[in-house]
């Protein structure tokens, strides 16, 4: 209607009538509906030797002006639509092109961030697999430190006094 037509879009002059339009289809001589093998010239003999040809002539332009206005409503009356449904399709083509564009940059996006996971899942492995073996070698080392003291341990248990160790006051001769 008139309110949509405030935003770009083209009114229609009139509905097209049809009826109208085959009517006029209709009285054309089939002569003038073959467009490839029209011939103008019996046409122009013809209102030559009428006893009026001004009548002849007027009642051709008549039908002209006729067909013309038909051709020009057709027009007017589909021309909106036309342009409309040709903006829309660009519109979807432009909405298309612009949703492949982001796809093609999330599946770039992705694989970068799957090569990052990647390396930081073998590093992660490789802090794991460290950590394990830090924790092993202490369990090692708190076993050893253990054992180290077995013989104070066994000693203390015999009441057996360990003798000082380093450069006490007590010589060798």
């Amino acid at each position: 209607g008139a309110a949509r037509a405030g935003r770009g879009e083209v009114p229609m002059r009139r509905a097209v009538d049809w009826r109208e339009v085959e009517r006029e289809l209709e009285e054309l001589p089939e002569d003038f509906k073959d467009q490839g093998a029209f011939d103008s010239l019996p046409h122009v003999v013809e209102i030559l030797r009428t006893l009026d040809p001004s009548q002849a002539l007027g009642e051709l332009r008549d039908r002209q002006q006729r067909v013309e206005a038909l051709v020009d409503d057709i027009v007017k009356g589909y021309h909106g639509g036309f342009n409309k449904s040709i903006h829309n399709y660009s519109e979807i083509l432009r909405l298309f092109t612009e949703a492949q564009t982001q796809g093609k940059s999330i599946r770039t996006s992705l694989l970068a961030l799957k090569k990052q996971l990647g390396t930081r899942t073998t590093q992660l492995r490789g802090h794991w697999q460290r950590s394990n073996a830090l924790r092993h070698t202490l369990n090692i080392l708190d076993d050893i430190e253990k054992v180290a003291h077995v013989p104070n341990k066994v000693d203390a248990l015999f009441g057996i006094a360990e003798p000082p160790r380093g450069g006490g006051a007590q010589g060798r001769d």
